[in-house]
């Protein structure tokens, strides 16, 4: 993957937007087609999901619902909607040291993601000790 995304971004010279859109549409295809085989087998859910009139409701029936309980909670749909904003500008910027230098260089530098997070989690510790981590 390393190779072919260093052959987009600066060997074709893709734009990094390009090639992250790319790699989400394949991730989406996927996604979804799994989505539909698991919704098309009956026994995940038969056992659970009988309206008021004992009638079977399907799995592709309960998506609606999942939906409606899940946007239910304005405080998960933006952490959600923040979390996807924070992923697209971490592959953007990986695109973009693709860009300018190599994958080799953009590998190097996600070793220091774990590095960033323990950080993040002992600052947010001596902000408030009900989170995070101690040193």
């Amino acid at each position: 993957r390393n190779h072919y995304e260093q052959k987009l971004c600066r060997d074709l010279s893709y734009n990094a937007n390009f090639v992250v859109g790319v790699r989400s549409l394949v991730s989406l295809a996927w996604t979804l087609l799994i989505a539909v085989v698991l919704l098309s087998i009956p026994s995940l859910h038969a056992s659970q999901h009988y309206d008021d009139d004992n009638v079977y409701r399907s799995g592709w029936l309960l998506i609606a619902d999942g939906l409606m309980y899940v946007c239910a909670s304005p405080v998960f749909v933006i952490s959600f909607l923040l979390f996807l904003l924070a992923i697209y500008g971490k592959n953007i910027t990986q695109m973009r040291v693709i860009e300018l230098s190599s994958a080799l260089t953009r590998n190097l530098l996600m070793q220091l993601m774990p590095i960033g997070t323990w950080c993040m989690s002992l600052i947010v510790y001596y902000i408030d000790t009900e989170y995070g981590e101690e040193w």
